[in-house]
């Protein structure tokens, strides 16, 4: 009986040890780092990342009136267009997906929408975005975002990137979810292409 009851304890204190332990090898590793590198990792540093996200960038020089007209400027909006599918593809609750929702709408409803087009002619610049937003939405299997960009931002099914368009990401991921809107999309043009066609001529 005394066995069984000092188990427990026993495991505890272990436990405790071993947290105690860790908790010394980390103190001692960052104590180990450089000045530069621990700034980068200080909490004044994340706040200052996190204020400087490339949507809080894109609507500060929207107060300003930017028109996104330099390729620096367009890249920014780029990334901030991208960052918002990412965000709705991750979202684990509704209102987190809305919100990013709101955040794209809100881009392609302004100035900030001309980085949907961004096609950097460096390939490293290419790299860092990993994709055009729409590219991003396919490879995701974010449908809500894919439809977003195709009816507010008229994004392009057949813009490449890596030499995939956005249809064939979302092939070669098995997006099953967004190719349904790529294809719905693809009808309504086709439907509307019949529609502006001028009447074919009658026969004699």
């Amino acid at each position: 009986g005394t066995e069984r009851g000092s188990r427990p304890v026993f495991e505890a204190r272990k436990r405790s040890s071993s947290s105690s332990r860790s908790a010394g090898v980390w103190c001692s590793s960052w104590r180990m780092l450089s000045p530069a590198v621990k700034r980068i990792f200080s909490p004044g540093a994340k706040r200052k990342r996190e204020e400087s996200t490339p949507m809080k960038r894109v609507r500060a020089k929207l107060e300003e009136g930017c028109e996104f007209e330099t390729e620096a400027e367009q890249q920014l909006s780029c990334r901030a267009l991208c960052d918002c599918v990412i965000a709705c593809s991750a979202a684990k609750r509704s209102e987190e997906k809305q919100a990013a929702l709101e955040d794209l709408e809100e881009l392609l409803e302004g100035e900030a929408r001309k980085g949907l087009s961004y096609v950097a002619d460096d390939s490293e610049l290419d790299k860092r975005l990993s994709g055009t937003p729409l590219y991003m939405a396919a490879m995701l299997d974010c449908p809500e975002a894919a439809k977003l960009l195709i009816d507010k931002g008229e994004a392009s099914l057949v813009a490449r990137f890596e030499n995939l368009t956005p249809i064939e990401v979302a092939i070669k991921h098995a997006s099953k979810n967004v190719l349904s809107v790529f294809f719905a999309r693809i009808a309504e043009l086709e439907a509307r292409a019949e529609d502006e066609a001028p009447p074919a001529p009658s026969r004699p």
